[in-house]
């Protein structure tokens, strides 16, 4: 947040300015603004601004606002549970309630073969398994105030995204139903576009207030594949 304000007292006299956050003093300043950090987005905050001269004269003022929500609800770069394993998962891992404990525990870039892993998930020889499965939660206070939804994927080869045990994009795979020993529509083999994000529009009514999961699963175009990328962002607009 952001705070500026007009010279309540002289300035040639003026001593400084204290800023308090909800009755607690969070910084001091001789300018005519202030900067507070480390707030919670969607969160109402009452500031007051108290001047002081050389004099010790005073004059304050209050002033309420509030935060924006964040608008990345999963940055890249976080936390996954995946199985990379040659185990075909069938359909239940995308369901809110599947238990994933089993599964490992990895910061994205999650991936093989590329030397630029968070996180090395598998073998970098060939063969490698067909299909890559990855999910984690992320809250959502009020699913109403969205009103855009983007996915932005790194992705070698294809992927399929899910929200709350929807299907909600995807990216470079074909139509019908998706199985474990799919196969992408092309192989990825330019570097570019192996670590550049795709960005998909995804629809903010499968959100729900309180704890979302969303899962995806990468295939990859052939079992001597010896590489795989996977790092995602989910971003909203607000109303």
């Amino acid at each position: 947040v952001t705070l500026g304000w007009t010279a309540a007292v002289d300035e040639t006299a003026l001593l400084g300015y204290v800023v308090t956050r909800d009755g607690v003093a969070v910084g001091y300043t001789t300018t005519l603004a202030f900067v507070d950090t480390g707030l919670t987005a969607n969160t109402a905050y009452s500031y007051e601004v108290l001047a002081v001269d050389r004099s010790g004269n005073t004059a304050s003022d209050t002033v309420a606002t509030s935060t924006l929500p964040n608008p990345n609800f999963v940055n890249f770069g976080e936390i996954w549970r995946y199985a990379f394993d040659g185990v075909d998962q069938g359909i239940a891992w995308i369901d809110t309630a599947f238990d994933d404990t089993s599964w490992l525990l990895g910061a994205s870039e999650l991936g093989t073969g590329d030397a630029d892993e968070a996180t090395v998930i598998g073998p970098a020889v060939a063969p490698t398994p067909i299909t890559a499965y990855f999910r984690r939660s992320f809250a959502v206070a009020d699913p109403g105030v969205v009103s855009t939804l983007t996915v932005d994927l790194v992705r070698d080869d294809g992927a399929v995204v899910y929200v709350n045990g929807v299907e909600a994009a995807r990216i470079n795979m074909p139509a019908g139903p998706i199985t474990y020993s799919t196969r992408p529509v092309v192989g990825i083999s330019d570097r570019t576009d192996e670590t550049t994000a795709v960005s998909v529009a995804i629809s903010p009514a499968l959100l729900v207030a309180g704890t979302n999961v969303i899962t995806v699963e990468m295939h990859q175009a052939n079992s001597s594949s010896t590489d795989l990328s996977f790092n995602l962002r989910l971003r909203a607009t607000f109303v």
